[in-house]
């Protein structure tokens, strides 16, 4: 088992939990910000994203960056990336500008 030290990042842990709560009892249901950070694939799609702001814009150095820095496999990124791909700014994140190159929608 892999252990992590919680100890150093407590702080941001709990400053976050403050943060969905007063949510929560401002708006009488659930954080959103909770909901999205605890969504599936919530980590993915952020790294992807955070990749292509970074320039890091081709499908191997995309798989690689991201997966490493979350730690999960290329592969899952890979289902991620293929998943919000797309020209429609609406339904997607990012496109293939030119393959392997991908890009990030406009907002």
């Amino acid at each position: 088992m892999h252990f992590i030290d919680l100890a150093p990042h407590r702080e941001a842990l709990f400053n976050k939990g403050q943060i969905y709560l007063d949510q929560n009892l401002r708006d009488d249901g659930p954080s959103i910000d909770a909901i999205l950070a605890n969504s599936s694939g919530s980590l993915e799609v952020g790294a992807i994203g955070a990749c292509l702001r970074s320039g890091i814009l081709t499908l191997d150095e995309v798989l690689a960056t991201a997966s490493r820095s979350i730690g999960v496999s290329d592969k899952r990124i890979a289902r991620f990336l293929r998943k919000y791909e797309g020209r429609d700014p609406v339904q997607h994140l990012w496109y293939q500008a030119q393959p392997p190159v991908y890009a990030l929608h406009s907002v």
